[in-house]
C-alpha cells in the first residue's frame, strides 16, 4: 500500500503537519474543511454586502429644566430618527496641520467596496516603469570659501548617491511593476476565475455559473469531489477560499471561531484521545496534532458515544463536545 501526503493540509492546516492518505491526493478531513470555507465565504459575502441595518432610538423623551422640573415638552432621542439616526461627525481640529500627520481616513469602507464589487472581466495589471539601481559614488566638488576675508576656491570629495537604469544585455531598459496596485480582488472575481479553470480543465465546454458568488459557491460544492480528486490546482484553490474567508471575517471585525476540543474521548478511527475538536458547523474532526481527519456528523457521534467501548473507556461518564457534557 503506498501511502501519500495530502495536498490540502498544507493550505488547509498550514500549522499542523501534513496527514498521510492511501487512497486519494487528499485526507478525509480537508474536502469537508473546503466546502465548510465556500459556505462560509458566500454566508459572510451576504452579510458585509447587506448588512443588517442598526436600530434607531426613536423613543421620545421628557424635556425638564436645569433645575430638573418637568417643563410638559417632549423630545426625540434623536431627531434624525426618521432619516435613519444620525451619524458621528468628526470634529476640526484645533492644531495646525504639521508635516507626518496621519492622513484623514476616506468616509467609505473601501475594503468592503474592494470586496464586494462584482466580478470584473480580464486581469489587473500594473503599469511598468524602468528599473533602477542604486550607486555611491565620490564626487569632487568646488567651492568658495572665505579665509581672512578673502574668497578662495575649495576642491572637495563628496559621497552621492546616484539612480542609475538597469539595461539588459541587449541595452534595452528592464522594465518592473510599479506597484501602483492597491486594494483585494473581489469575491466574485477570484471565484469566477476559479470557476472558469475548473470548468477548461474538468469539464471544457460545459455552461458555467452565474457571476454572483452564491451560485459560484454552490457550482463548486456540487463538484467538489472530482476537484478534489482530478483538479491539479486543487490546493492553489483552497487557499484562496481560506485567505477569502479571513479577509472577509476581518471586514467584518469578527475572528474564526475556534474549534471546541472533545478531552478524554478517542478516535473510532485512530483510538488517539482528545485530538477531536466540535467544528462551528457541528461536525467533530479528528483533527488535532496526532488526529486522522476522520469526521463524525451528528448521528455518528451520538452512535460511537453512546457504544460501550466509549462507556468503558470513561467510567466517570461520557463527555460530549469540547463543553465537556453531553
Amino acid at each position: 500500500m503506498t501511502e501519500h501526503t495530502c495536498v490540502l493540509c498544507p493550505a488547509l492546516r498550514p500549522h499542523d503537519a501534513p496527514r498521510l492518505t492511501d487512497h486519494l491526493l487528499v485526507c478525509e478531513g480537508c474536502p469537508a474543511r473546503l466546502d465548510r470555507l465556500l459556505v462560509a465565504v458566500a454566508e459572510l459575502h451576504e452579510r458585509l454586502r447587506a448588512p443588517e441595518q442598526a436600530p434607531v432610538n426613536d423613543r421620545w423623551y421628557a424635556v425638564v429644566d436645569q433645575q430638573g422640573r418637568m417643563t410638559g415638552e417632549r423630545r426625540r432621542a434623536d431627531p434624525l430618527s426618521a432619516l435613519g439616526g444620525a451619524g458621528p461627525v468628526r470634529a476640526a481640529g484645533q492644531d495646525a496641520p504639521v508635516s507626518g500627520s496621519r492622513e484623514r481616513s476616506t468616509p467609505a469602507p473601501l475594503h468592503t467596496i474592494d470586496l464586494t464589487a462584482p466580478a470584473r472581466g480580464g486581469a489587473v495589471r500594473d503599469s511598468f516603469v524602468p528599473a533602477l539601481t542604486v550607486r555611491q559614488e565620490q564626487v569632487l566638488v568646488r567651492r568658495t570659501v572665505w579665509v581672512d576675508g578673502a574668497p578662495q576656491a575649495r576642491d572637495e570629495w563628496e559621497s552621492r548617491t546616484r539612480r542609475l537604469p538597469v539595461v539588459n544585455a541587449a541595452g534595452e531598459l528592464v522594465l518592473v511593476p510599479a506597484g501602483d496596485q492597491v486594494g483585494r480582488v473581489s469575491v466574485a472575481s477570484v471565484l469566477r476565475s476559479w470557476c472558469r479553470d475548473v470548468r477548461d480543465t474538468l469539464w471544457r465546454g460545459s455552461p458555467l455559473p452565474d457571476d454572483d458568488v452564491a451560485s459560484m459557491v454552490s457550482w463548486l460544492r456540487d463538484r467538489l469531489q472530482p476537484l478534489v480528486e482530478r483538479f491539479p490546482a486543487v490546493a492553489d484553490l483552497a487557499g484562496e477560499v481560506r485567505s477569502l474567508a479571513g479577509a472577509l471575517r476581518a471586514a467584518l471585525g469578527e475572528h474564526d471561531p475556534r474549534p471546541l476540543p472533545v478531552l478524554g474521548v478517542p478516535c473510532q478511527r485512530c483510538d488517539v484521545r482528545s485530538q477531536i475538536v466540535v467544528l462551528p458547523d457541528g461536525y467533530r474532526e479528528c483533527a488535532g496534532e496526532l488526529g486522522c481527519g476522520k469526521l463524525y456528523s451528528a448521528s455518528e457521534w451520538r452512535e460511537w458515544m453512546g457504544s460501550d467501548e466509549v462507556g468503558r473507556l470513561l467510567p466517570g461518564g461520557r463527555p460530549g463536545d469540547g463543553r465537556i457534557s453531553g
